[in-house]
This record gives C-alpha cells, structure tokens and sequence, in this order.
C-alpha cells in the first residue's frame, strides 16, 4: 500500500489537517509533543478497520473533548492496481464513502464501501468480480488487536525515514 494523502477533521486535538506524502521514497512526520503525530496513525487505522457504525472505545476517544462531532478521515492511496480515495465519520453524521480511481472507476457508500476496502487492500479479488465466497487470504487480528498491529506497522514505516512534509495540526 501507497498512501498519497490523509486528511482529518475533529479527531482527537486535531481541528484539521492535511498531509501530502511523498511521490517516492518515505515521508517522516515529525513535530513536537501533543500536535497529532499519533492522532495521524490512529486516523489510518480506524479508517482502515472500523466501520462508521463503530461505538468501540477507541472512536469514542478520537471525538473531541467537548465538541459534538464526529471524527472524519479521507486517505487516498494505492493497493495493488487500485488508486483509492475512501473517507468516513464515526458517531455524528456517520458515513462511508469509497471512490475506486482506476484501473475501473466505481464510487461505493457504507457497509459496500468499508467491505471493498477490505478486499482489495488484502489482494482478495473485488466485489465486482467475487462470486459468493471470498478469494484470498484472511486476517485473523480484529478490534482493538488489529489496531494496534496496524499502528505499529505505520510507526515501522515512519521509523525507517522518510523525506516529506510536517503537518499543519
């Protein structure tokens, strides 16, 4: 996977932010303590495991304290052929959107959309194509342990040095 763009509205102490990563190479997000380093890994996997519908505890702490929002993240990547842009909220307002970019554009919303993204992130063939049983392999980590997996494996990938931008948090 490929990531090109994430962006968060109301998540954890992040109003808004937005982070272009680089073409090539590997981008370090870097900044001092409290300005949402970690709220970027968090965003990533929320947005990557969970579904909109998610009251887990880990949605509830990315609302904002004392605000009636719900978290929102949109990343753009690239899985395999697919050039992806696929956004949700949880808790206010929720919803998930997917647009599949290429190589054959399709836009997918809710469950469909968190689903797809599923599949074609683990290189099992797209609903578009996928008969009653799903192809490929299975994860066996969910919840709260899939998460942590997840943003240990993005604190690798920061960790191994990267040329990009600091967010704007």
């Amino acid at each position: 996977m490929r990531i090109h763009r994430v962006s968060l509205r109301d998540f954890k102490g992040v109003a808004a932010a937005d982070i272009a990563f680089a073409r090539d190479g590997v981008t370090i997000v870097q900044g001092p303590n409290e300005v949402g380093k970690s709220s970027i890994a968090d965003a990533i996997d929320m947005l990557l495991e969970l579904p909109d519908s998610s009251t887990a505890s880990v949605v509830r702490a990315a609302q904002p304290v004392g605000r009636d929002v719900g978290p929102w993240v949109e990343m753009e990547f690239e899985t395999g052929p697919y050039r992806l842009v696929y956004s949700k909220r949880w808790l206010k307002g929720t919803g998930t959107q997917l647009r599949v970019q290429g190589p054959a554009p399709q836009q997918l919303t809710g469950r469909e959309a968190h689903d797809e993204a599923i599949a074609l992130r683990e290189d099992r063939e797209p609903l578009a194509g996928r008969g009653e049983h799903e192809v490929g392999p299975q994860r066996e980590l969910r919840g709260d342990d899939a998460l942590r997996e997840r943003h240990r494996e993005a604190d690798d990938v920061m960790l191994r040095g990267r040329e990009g931008i600091a967010p704007r948090v």
